[in-house]
């Protein structure tokens, strides 16, 4: 099921059952809540669906959670819920299936785990879902924190309000969730928690010691074609990565995303040095991948975020979205952003939506301003200069 399905599903569904649960609830008076618990909760349920990237902003709040001594049971998407179960920070996943026979039956199964976990709050980390914000008032909990996002039904389900806003980082508003609720020892820092060890994990490309692997990921999911940098961009930059002989380029990305990853492989110089790994790796699989490589180059996605919770070199590309809120966790990454008068246009106040055809602030990024923020990474040959005549 796409993103745009399940923003439809949402809408059709959670909204009218979202302003009937809001007729009947009272909503708080004061948005940073009524009444607050008088320590920490000790049971707390995190809830985030989409966005494999949020979810990995979201690993600072579970850690000072866990930290804290509270036990954490995490909602999610089959997907999302790999970071969380590799990371280690959730005691229970709960498991939500986004397919046409899966949703129903795995709802009611997971509400019902989420009653017998008798949870003492549930933070509620989508910033403007209504189906998520039900199962916040359908799991039995007291305190229930979410996101303002105007709309007034589904914050009436909420008993403590959070401002989700672009002056701070994702990874900020998360933290806000749990110190609202008592949480403290969370000071704002610009990186993530560790990776756990992978050296269990089999690599899928050997490892020689005279390769540079480089990873390069062109995709964004279905969430956003705007974040999309050019196809004759990405060609210009990795033939002028292939002019170094040790360089191999890795290309990641999910089944549905393999043919526009292959339509750009076929036009490169070297192809017994690029590899298309698309629809064919594991998540931990591809956290081995760069952990052992030496850059990854990537738009604003998932795969971004999974690069700066490794700690690899990175390069990021941004343009509908404004890295000030949710550029890379990673004091190793350099963004490349265009800061067009039009941009952020997928904000979350738009619903994450843009009616732009013509992504000039991706268009303006160009391959050679990639190619030097590669060069603080690597140290790449430099194109010989052409003799005049």
């Amino acid at each position: 099921m796409t993103f745009a399905w399940m923003r439809r599903i949402d809408g059709w569904v959670g909204k009218p059952l979202t302003w009937i649960f809001g007729r009947l609830a009272g909503g708080p008076a004061s948005l940073g809540g009524d009444r607050s618990p008088e320590a920490l909760p000790r049971r707390i349920i995190c809830a985030k669906f989409i966005g494999l990237g949020n979810v990995v902003l979201c690993l600072p709040l579970l850690k000072a959670l866990k930290d804290s001594g509270v036990r954490v049971a995490f909602w999610s998407f089959e997907g999302q819920a790999d970071v969380i179960r590799l990371s280690g920070y959730a005691d229970e996943i709960w498991i939500v299936r986004p397919t046409l026979f899966g949703l129903l039956p795995s709802l009611l199964r997971s509400w019902r785990q989420a009653r017998r976990f008798k949870a003492e709050a549930f933070i509620d980390l989508e910033p403007r879902a209504n189906l998520s914000a039900l199962l916040g008032r359908l799991s039995g909990a007291r305190y229930r924190v979410g996101f303002m996002a105007a709309k007034p039904a589904r914050e009436k389900l909420f008993t403590h309000l959070i401002s989700y806003t672009s002056v701070r980082h994702i990874a900020e508003n998360a933290l806000w969730c749990g110190r609202i609720l008592g949480l403290g020892g969370t000071e704002p820092h610009d990186s993530l928690p560790p990776v756990p060890d992978l050296s269990h994990i089999a690599d899928i490309l050997p490892v020689l010691p005279a390769r540079r692997r480089i990873i390069v990921n062109v995709n964004s999911s279905d969430a956003g074609a705007q974040r999309h940098w050019p196809e004759e961009h990405w060609v210009e930059l990795c033939n002028r990565l292939l002019e170094d002989f040790r360089v191999d380029l890795i290309f990641p990305g999910t089944a549905e995303e393999a043919s526009r990853v292959q339509s750009i492989v076929a036009r490169l110089k070297d192809p017994m040095r690029v590899f298309n790994f698309a629809g064919k790796t594991y998540l931990v699989e591809l956290l081995r991948l760069m952990r052992d490589a030496e850059l990854v180059i990537s738009v604003d996605s998932g795969i971004m975020h999974l690069a700066a919770w490794v700690g690899t070199p990175l390069v990021a590309l941004f343009g509908p979205e404004t890295p000030l809120s949710s550029g890379p966790r990673s004091a190793n990454a350099r963004v490349l952003w265009a800061a067009l008068p039009c941009s952020p246009c997928l904000s979350v106040s738009g619903g994450r939506g843009s009616s732009c055809r013509d992504n000039r602030c991706m268009k303006a990024l160009s391959s050679e301003q990639a190619l030097s923020a590669c060069r603080a990474f690597l140290d790449l040959p430099a194109r010989p200069a052409r003799k005049a005549g």
